[in-house]
């Protein structure tokens, strides 16, 4: 699913009532409609205050009110703006309220929590996606009475206050139990701070033309598990291991083996069929230990326990055997590992997942990607983003979208920019959101498994943007699941490890029903 700006947005609206002739209260109609469904079956209330706007967020706002009216519920609208301010659709709902609806016009805040308080369910029609700066006067006093509410509040297309596009909110922002927003998920309900405001998010299909909603123009998407579990390959029921592909790991040193180890556990658990694991010269034993389905390469190395310059025809020649190569996780930044990434990346032809002490010892020279002769995938957190593009994580963090598109595009690159709702950004602009995953999964090793599980899929054919996709939404559903079973504080990166059957047994089962539904239609 496309997520859209709120510009974008708009232009949908206005094509959709322009060009293809759906009138506008039409939409309106839906929309409330949707909001007032969510309501009854989220809340079951026996009553419900609206909040309302002059503007179409506050149209939207009395379909609601009449449609809960009509199925029951006692209803009262606040409207904030003079009766005579409502023009065009707004206008149009208003007079279409019936007259058991009370609607009191508001110039102030005055006493609003007290006329808040009895209600069973808050409806925030005040502000759309059009707002912008903070909620001040009387709409930001409504905004905090009906945060200290004891009600929970639906919020129509995003929270009052917040601004649709991702940034912070710059003043009172409503805290919604729920938001429906309309035709397309906005970039703000997507991306944290506004996930830490909208609550439950659900997408109300208003009737936009297809074409509208999936228009190449809109860059930015997100994934649910039907569409995940569609990307992956068959399997066929006379494969073998060599159909199902081979990856290659190379990781690892003295004391940082576990990167190593995590990152081939979780490439045997993506259903490619060989997972070969590059051991340091020194580390054979610890390998040999800890790794028991995967094939143990023997890499010769000068300084012992960690790869450098004589480690580099060895592991080309591994690499030569396999379709994927993951590289990076507990490498060191020790002599000559440096020298070693260069070469790989310079000399292997194959696909490529570069990660942690890959990216490090690149330092703020990460040009090399652009000469690379295969396709690349890179998985930095914010910290080592920070570092290949000489600015700080906070820098990173405030602009997670525009900087890891624009780095996937500048070096030629598939970007994982990891953290809450991991950015995928391709090299021709486009890039998605994931939207699976937890704070559980915030702890070191965590990464690692991300980088052989996309090893893992790349190996089996994915082409490099879906297999990034597919690898972080599986990795958060596991780090969810893992969550389910031990608790957000206690789960390990192992214990995702372990849930990893249980998310791929999840996706396929979407992808089957959705083709299902489909081929009823």
């Amino acid at each position: 699913m496309k997520v859209a700006t709120a510009q974008q947005m708009r232009e949908i609206d206005r094509m959709a009532i322009e060009k293809r002739g759906i009138p506008g209260r039409t939409l309106m109609e839906r929309a409330g409609r949707a909001v007032a469904n969510e309501a009854l079956a989220r809340f079951e209330p026996d009553s419900a205050i609206v909040l309302a706007g002059k503007g179409n967020n506050g149209g939207d706002g009395f379909v609601v009110a009449r449609l809960l009216h009509e199925a029951g519920v006692r209803c009262r609208v606040e409207l904030f703006a003079a009766f005579e301010e409502l023009k065009g659709d707004a206008l149009a709902q208003f007079q279409a309220l019936p007259t058991g609806v009370k609607v009191e016009p508001r110039a102030t805040a005055e006493g609003l929590a007290e006329v808040i308080e009895p209600y069973d369910v808050i409806i925030d029609a005040l502000l759309g996606t059009g707002a912008r700066g903070a909620a001040r006067g009387a709409l930001g006093e409504a905004i905090e009475a009906m945060n200290a509410a004891p009600a929970p509040i639906i919020a129509i297309d995003v929270p009052s206050g917040l601004p649709a596009d991702g940034a912070a909110p710059e003043g009172p922002c409503v805290r919604a139990a729920a938001t429906v927003t309309l035709g397309l998920p906005k970039i703000g309900l997507v991306t944290y701070p506004g996930l830490g405001y909208a609550g439950a998010v659900t997408v109300a299909d208003l009737g936009f033309p297809r074409d509208l909603l999936e228009s190449s123009n809109l860059k930015l998407s997100i994934h649910g598990p039907d569409e995940i579990g569609s990307f992956l390959p068959r399997r066929p029921g006379d494969g073998n291991k060599g159909t199902f592909g081979k990856a290659l790991i190379l990781a690892g040193s003295t004391g940082m083996t576990g990167a190593a180890v995590l990152a081939a556990r979780a490439a045997g658990r993506s259903g490619a069929g060989l997972i070969y694991c590059g051991v340091p010269a020194g580390l054979e034993i610890v390998f040999d230990i800890l790794l028991v389905e995967a094939v143990k390469r023997r890499i010769p190395s000068r300084a012992g326990g960690r790869f450098d310059e004589a480690s580099i025809d060895a592991a080309l020649a591994a690499a030569r055997e396999v379709e994927s190569v993951a590289l990076g996780p507990g490498l060191s930044t020790e002599p000559g590992v440096a020298e070693f990434v260069r070469a790989i990346l310079e000399q292997y032809r194959g696909a490529l997942v570069l990660d942690a002490d890959g990216l490090n010892v690149l330092g703020e020279e990460p040009d090399v990607l652009r000469r690379r002769p295969g396709p690349t995938i890179v998985t930095p957190h914010p910290g080592e983003m920070g570092r290949l593009i000489g600015r700080s994580a906070r820098d990173v963090q405030a602009d997670r979208v525009g900087i890891a598109r624009s780095f996937a595009e500048r070096h030629n690159v598939v970007v994982v920019l990891k953290g809450a709702q991991s950015v995928i950004a391709e090299p021709n602009g486009q890039a998605a959101l994931n939207t699976s995953g937890n704070s559980g999964m915030a702890k070191g090793g965590s990464g690692d498994v991300l980088t052989g599980l996309i090893a893992g899929l790349l190996a089996q054919g994915l082409d490099p943007a879906r297999a990034a996709q597919a690898g972080v939404f599986l990795h958060g559903l596991a780090g969810d699941i893992a969550a389910r079973r031990h608790g957000v504080r206690a789960m390990t990166p192992s214990d995702m490890i372990e849930c990893l059957g249980e998310a791929f047994q999840t996706i396929e089962k979407a992808a089957r029903e959705k083709e299902g539904r489909r081929t009823k239609e």
